[in-house]
């Protein structure tokens, strides 16, 4: 199926020291493919705010390009944030593609358009790699009487609107996805669903942690410490299989019985019209990072699925993403 497609991809097995020296064949800090190299300073468009998961990456292969000399020219981040992504892919498309704007953004570049909050959509970005993906997690307050998955589908099937669910942060997203799989899957109408919501997921944990809903779900790397605390319970996860590390106890939805995988995946895309050279020039120096240490850390900290792509695959990705999530999308009612 196209959802467990997403989370399956293999990652490169080149390593950093073999794409180092593909990008830097011939004059010191030249690329091999054209001789195409940033001259001036790069921007890296992040269409949230400082310190969400996005920001996090696009900072980090920052530093991770600078300090291994993948380009000479400065690297800057601008955060973009507001009207569903909608802002940040906008002042995108207008910056010069001349190969040194890229953005740093996510999967609401698609659920954005279908929902009618931007005119913008993946055919209007150039595809140069895809990186990682959230695996969405259930989460109840430990004195919460769902105590499985199977109790949640148990209540929904008696009453849908009788479980309050806390959402961050917009309608449509992949958190509002992975709940309507669920409602699908069993045969309750996802639009009859009693949805909250909030701003952010630290507002759908605040929410959470308090026991002022019954039930919130988010990216399962937000959880880690709140569960090693004892502070929430999670009653199962979105994903194809079991995560490794700090949640490797926690069942998927699969293992109960319901087909529900869903999270947030992240790009890397510039302009529609950057050159070609230029793209294969981001396309292996992003794919240097995703070999880096301090990446595959932030990936296993965050109990992410490593996701690479390149940007031939990650172009064809792209569309069959907006053709999945324009059905969930429609079956909700927020398709436009």
């Amino acid at each position: 199926m196209k959802q467990v497609a997403i989370f399956e991809a293999a990652a490169r097995t080149a390593t950093l020291g073999a794409l180092l020296a593909g990008l830097f064949v011939g004059a010191p800090g030249q690329a091999a493919e054209g001789g195409w190299k940033p001259v001036d300073p790069i921007e890296i468009v992040v269409s949230q705010g400082a310190g969400g998961t996005t920001d996090v990456m696009a900072r980090l292969i920052q530093r991770i390009m600078q300090n291994e000399g993948l380009t000479q020219a400065p690297i800057n981040v601008t955060n973009k944030p507001g009207g569903g992504g909608g802002v940040g892919l906008n002042y995108l498309s207008k910056r010069p593609a001349d190969g040194h704007s890229i953005s740093v953004g996510n999967a609401t570049m698609i659920s954005t358009h279908i929902v009618g909050r931007s005119k913008l959509t993946y055919t209007d970005f150039a595809p140069i790699a895809t990186l990682n993906q959230d695996v969405v997690a259930f989460a109840v307050h430990p004195s919460s009487p769902l105590k499985s998955g199977k109790d949640l589908v148990d209540r929904l099937k008696q009453d849908p609107a009788s479980i309050s669910i806390a959402i961050g942060a917009a309608v449509g997203n992949q958190n509002h996805i992975a709940i309507a799989l669920v409602a699908k899957s069993v045969g309750v109408d996802a639009r009859k669903l009693k949805t909250v919501i909030f701003k952010s997921g630290a507002e759908t944990m605040t929410q959470i942690l308090g026991g002022h809903v019954d039930i919130g779900m988010t990216s399962s790397g937000q959880f880690v410490k709140h569960v090693e605390a004892g502070r929430v319970r999670l009653i199962a996860l979105a994903a194809p299989q079991r995560l490794e590390g700090p949640l490797a106890g926690i069942p998927t939805w699969r293992e109960q019985g319901v087909d529900s995988v869903a999270g947030l995946w992240y790009a890397v895309f510039g302009p529609k019209d950057t050159p070609a050279t230029a793209i294969r020039y981001w396309e292996e120096a992003v794919a240097a990072v995703e070999r880096h240490e301090e990446w595959r850390r932030l990936v296993r900290n965050r109990q992410m699925l490593s996701l690479y792509r390149g940007s031939e695959e990650t172009g064809k990705f792209f569309k069959s993403e907006y053709e999945r999530l324009k059905g969930i999308l429609a079956e909700l009612g927020l398709a436009k």
